[in-house]
């Protein structure tokens, strides 16, 4: 096999319940060589915008072409990709925080996270586990690992916000979290820093804008990029941010990559369209069910062809 597989799939809320669309991964080559998966595959969840699906990244942010290419130059082998929806399937601005739009940060961190280490077989060592993320996705990504640097090692904020917010602190506070201002505080990027130890094993790029969308974006990579700076920070100024396109018709331009960073998914409509053809897994449930590899159930009998991938 010389390319990847996208499939689409239904992780379970279990443990946050929150609402969400469907999601889908993206599996290098390797993952199908041998009688079970890689266990050393590295994976990234991407964090989409507010007005985006997980599909825009496979659509319109040439993540899979990237990431085929990469194999293809690593005899097969590159990482697992996890494209996961952070707005609760109505275009809520999560911000990928817990409050009244759902258990965002807890789908995340808990439902994606366990079910992609058992279903998939990834590893559960925080050195194989990254987080990019694209405007509130970017804004996402800084958040987790600064929360979770126990789950996420590394992390790539592409054209996010200081922290997550939806206006004014007050406002934040009142939209994102109920009136809730100890929450706000557990989920600020700064407060967090100001009382934690040093993150000797964590790494972060921070990809800014120049128009005054990303301003917080570029004000907080100015004190993370600042010297002194740790040599695992990397800084590259990217073109403008470009919001989503609210409605149907031509998406905007797609902003341009900084040089050798993730691709940044294209601004698209609000309305939800699916890649073509994905593969779909189907996880085995009840009990003594065995995670890893997923299972491809037995065509029905006199089922047509298809082509393009089979759904599992």
């Amino acid at each position: 096999m010389s390319t990847g597989k996208v499939v689409a799939v239904s992780i379970p809320s279990t443990g946050s319940g929150f609402a969400h669309r469907e999601e889908y991964v993206y599996l290098p080559p390797a993952w199908f060589t041998g009688p079970a998966p890689p266990s050393a595959l590295p994976v990234i969840m991407m964090v989409g915008a507010v007005l985006s699906t997980p599909a825009d990244w496979i659509r319109a942010g040439a993540a899979v072409a990237t990431a085929d290419s990469y194999a293809r130059d690593h005899g097969g082998y590159g990482p697992i990709l996890v494209f996961v929806d952070a707005v609760d399937g109505v275009n809520h601005d999560t911000e990928c925080v817990n409050g009244p739009h759902g258990n965002a940060a807890d789908h995340l961190t808990g439902d994606v996270r366990a079910w992609v280490i058992s279903h998939l077989g990834a590893s559960p060592d925080p050195a194989r586990w990254a987080v990019v993320g694209w405007s509130m996705g970017g804004t996402c990504a800084v958040d987790l690992a600064v929360m979770h640097p126990e789950l996420f090692a590394t992390f790539d904020d592409i054209s996010g916000d200081l922290g997550p917010n939806t206006g004014t602190k007050a406002q934040t506070i009142a939209r994102l979290y109920g009136g809730d201002a100890a929450a706000w505080a557990r989920f600020d990027p700064l407060t967090v820093l100001a009382g934690h130890p040093a993150y000797r094993d964590s790494a972060g790029r921070f990809d800014t804008a120049g128009d005054s969308g990303s301003a917080a974006a570029e004000v907080s990579a100015a004190r993370s990029c600042a010297p002194p700076r740790p040599a695992t920070t990397s800084c590259a100024p990217c073109t403008p941010h470009r919001d989503d396109t609210p409605g149907p018709g031509p998406p905007a331009p797609s902003p341009t990559r900084c040089p050798g960073s993730p691709p940044a998914p294209a601004p698209v409509s609000r309305h939800y369209n699916p890649p073509e053809n994905p593969s779909r897994i189907e996880v085995p449930t009840g009990p003594g069910s065995q995670p890893g590899r997923p299972r491809r159930p037995a065509p029905a009998p006199g089922a047509p062809g298809r082509q393009g991938p089979a759904r599992w």
